[in-house]
């Protein structure tokens, strides 16, 4: 059985300086994930978001991008930049607990409409040929309610 090791982004800390500092002093991570990636009001990906996930900053690991939305829209317009950039994989947010994305149904806030999900992801996974991957928590309340 293969064994892979994969590190969770935290907002605000693991920006792609501290992956650089961690792969260069510790061994072992297969796959880091990029903080969440939100279009701002403009539609547009964000410039923190942009330099964060530029691949010329991110050499000698595997970098996985990571969106959060429940706008298949928003969702392939980041998919797009994504797939141009050079990356192979986007993982889809459907973890996040925060009170201010849940709220707006994103995040954690999107595993109560699992006919949602469906939607988005039929969608996304007939339009981009980018691999989707999925992180996600076992409920908002209790670890039974996953979709």
């Amino acid at each position: 059985m293969d064994c892979f090791i994969h590190a969770a982004p935290l907002q605000g800390l693991t920006d792609y300086k501290f992956r650089n500092v961690f792969a260069q002093l510790f061994s072992g991570v297969d796959y880091f994930y990029a903080p969440y990636i939100r279009l701002s009001s403009k539609k547009e990906i964000k410039k923190a978001n942009l330099r964060d996930i530029n691949p010329k900053h991110n050499v000698g690991y595997t970098l996985i991008p990571q969106v959060l939305t429940n706008n298949s829209d928003d969702f392939l317009k980041v998919a797009k930049y994504i797939e141009e950039t050079g990356y192979k994989e986007l993982n889809w947010n459907l973890g996040c607990p925060y009170p201010m994305v849940t709220k707006k149904g994103m995040g954690a806030g999107m595993l109560n409409n699992p006919d949602a999900i469906v939607n988005l992801l039929e969608r996304v996974c007939s339009t981009t040929n980018v691999q989707l991957s999925v992180k996600m928590r076992l409920g908002n309340e209790l670890p039974g309610n996953i979709l």
